[in-house]
C-alpha cells in the first residue's frame, strides 16, 4: 500500500503547484451565495474529483473523444465557466431564462428569488465538473498510475486515482476555509459584498476565456514548481522502487524481465571522446552489462514528425553521434516546461553532432493523433524531430515510467545519464558539451 501512501501525499501537494490555477477561482466562487450552506464548497470538492476520475478513465481507455482536438474540450470547459460567471454577475437575469428554458411543470409555483436561491446549488456541480476534462497535473505520481498502473491492473489503477483525488480534495478544502475568511473580510457591508461578488463573476468570466484560447497554460509555464515539494514527492517516489514492485513494462507485455530499476541507469562523468565506433548491436531491452547500460532500439513507431526520413538510434550512433531521447506527451505541462532548453540544446550542438529525438507516448487517447500532436508541436516551438510512440513500445523498452524523462546516450550505444521530471538543464547541457566539443 506504499503506492496509496504516496498518492495521497502527491494529491495533496498537486493543490499547491501551478496546475490548479484554474481551479482557484472556482473555489472562491464557492464561497459566493447562501453563507449558510456549508455544503457548497463541499459540492464544488466532490464534483471536481468525481469528474477526474471519470475523465481520467474516459480520455485514457475509450476512442470517443480520439478523434476530437483538445481546442474543443477546452472550449467546453471554458464556456460553461463563463456561463457560470454570466450567471453569479445577473442573477436575476439568469434566473428569469432558466425559468423560460426549463419545463413549465418543473418550475411552476416557484418565485424568481427561491430559483435564485436553487440554482447555485446546481451551478456548484457544474463549477467543480467543469474543470475534468481538461485537468492537467503536475505531478508525476499521476503520470505513473495513468501510465503504468492503469494499463496494468484496473481496479488497483482507480484505487489510486481515488486517493490521489482524495488528497487534492484535502487540500483544496484548506485553500477554501482560506477563500472563506478573505471573503469575509472584503463583505464588509453590502456594498463591498456586491464589489466581491461581481469580481469574482469577472474573474470566473476571465478565467473561462484564458482556458478557451489557451492562455492558463502560458501562466501556468511561467509560474515555478516549488522546488521542495518536487523534491519530497520524487524521493517518495524513488524509495517506492525499492520498496513496492510497480508492474514492469515487460511484465505488462507478458514477459518477466529481472533487470533492477535502481540499477539500470549508470550515472558517470560524461567525458567520452566519440571515436570512430563499430554501428553498435543495440538491445531489445534495457540491459546491463559490465557496469554499462546501453540503449534499446525505438519500436513500434507510428509516425515521424519535423523529419522527412524515418529516424533509427542505431543510424544516429552509427554517425558518431550523441542522442538525447526525451519521452514526452503534449497535454503534460511538466514537459511542455522542459521543451525550450530542448530546443536550445539542438540548436547549439546539432551541427555539432547532438540529435535529440522526442519520443512522444500519449497520456489520454486524443494525444494519439497526428495532427493534433503536430498542432501542439507548432504552438509549443517544438524543433527537433518527434516519433510517435503511441502503443508506448519505445515507452515500455526504455522501462520508463515519467513524463518527461530523458536519457543521454554516447556513440558507444551507452546510457549515461537520466533525468525525470523537471530541471537539470544545466547539467544536462555540460555533459552534452563536454562530449561534442571533445
Amino acid at each position: 500500500m506504499y503506492l496509496a501512501f504516496v498518492s495521497l501525499i502527491a494529491g495533496i501537494f498537486t493543490a499547491f503547484t501551478p496546475c490548479v490555477l484554474p481551479i482557484l477561482p472556482i473555489m472562491l466562487a464557492g464561497e459566493v451565495g447562501d453563507a449558510k450552506d456549508t455544503y457548497k464548497v463541499f459540492r464544488i470538492i466532490l464534483s471536481l474529483c468525481i469528474s477526474i476520475i471519470i475523465c481520467t478513465l474516459v480520455l485514457k481507455y475509450s476512442t470517443i473523444f480520439i478523434g476530437i482536438s483538445p481546442t474543443y474540450l477546452r472550449l467546453f470547459s471554458g464556456v460553461i465557466l463563463m456561463l457560470v460567471g454570466t450567471a453569479i454577475f445577473f442573477p436575476y437575469a439568469w434566473a428569469t431564462i432558466i425559468t423560460r428554458l426549463t419545463i413549465r411543470n418543473t418550475i411552476q409555483g416557484l418565485s424568481r428569488k427561491l430559483l435564485i436561491k436553487t440554482v447555485p446549488t446546481y451551478r456548484d456541480y457544474a463549477l467543480g465538473a467543469t474543470l475534468g476534462p481538461i485537468f492537467s497535473s503536475c505531478s508525476p505520481t499521476y503520470f505513473v498510475i495513468v501510465a503504468t498502473v492503469l494499463p496494468s491492473n484496473l481496479t488497483r489503477g482507480i484505487l489510486y486515482l481515488t486517493i490521489y483525488c482524495i488528497g487534492l480534495a484535502f487540500s483544496l478544502y484548506i485553500i477554501s476555509i482560506f477563500g472563506e475568511s478573505l471573503i469575509r473580510y472584503l463583505n464588509s457591508n453590502k456594498i463591498m459584498e456586491k464589489i466581491t461578488t461581481k469580481s469574482i463573476a469577472l474573474l470566473l468570466f476571465i478565467t473561462g476565456i484564458s482556458i478557451i484560447f489557451g492562455y492558463d497554460s502560458y501562466i501556468e509555464k511561467q509560474i515555478p514548481t516549488s522546488a521542495t515539494l518536487s523534491k519530497v514527492e520524487g524521493a517518495l517516489l524513488e524509495n517506492m522502487k525499492k520498496s513496492v514492485t510497480i508492474p514492469s513494462p515487460q511484465q505488462i507485455n507478458g514477459t518477466t524481465s529481472q533487470v533492477k530499476s535502481e540499477n539500470r541507469i549508470t550515472k558517470k562523468n560524461a567525458l567520452i571522446p566519440i571515436v570512430n565506433n563499430v554501428k553498435p548491436v543495440l538491445q531489445s531491452v534495457i540491459n546491463s552489462t559490465n557496469g554499462m547500460t546501453f540503449t534499446p532500439e525505438l519500436s513500434g513507431i507510428s509516425g515521424y514528425l519535423n523529419t522527412h526520413e524515418q529516424i533509427t538510434i542505431a543510424d544516429a550512433l552509427s554517425k558518431n553521434k550523441v542522442i538525447v531521447v526525451y519521452f514526452w506527451t503534449f497535454g503534460c505541462i511538466n514537459c511542455k516546461r522542459a521543451l525550450p532548453s530542448l530546443n536550445d540544446l539542438y540548436t547549439k550542438y546539432h551541427s555539432k553532432g547532438l540529435e535529440v529525438i522526442g519520443v512522444h507516448t500519449p497520456e489520454f487517447a486524443y494525444e494519439k493523433v497526428q495532427t493534433n500532436i503536430q498542432d501542439a508541436m507548432n504552438k509549443l516551438g517544438v524543433e527537433f524531430p518527434v516519433v510517435m510512440d503511441n502503443d508506448y513500445s519505445t515507452w515500455k523498452s526504455f522501462d520508463n515510467n515519467y513524463w518527461p524523462r530523458k536519457y543521454i546516450i554516447v556513440p558507444t550505444g551507452e546510457i549515461i545519464y537520466e533525468h525525470a521530471g523537471e530541471g537539470a538543464y544545466s547539467e544536462i547541457e555540460n555533459i552534452v558539451a563536454n562530449i561534442v566539443n571533445k
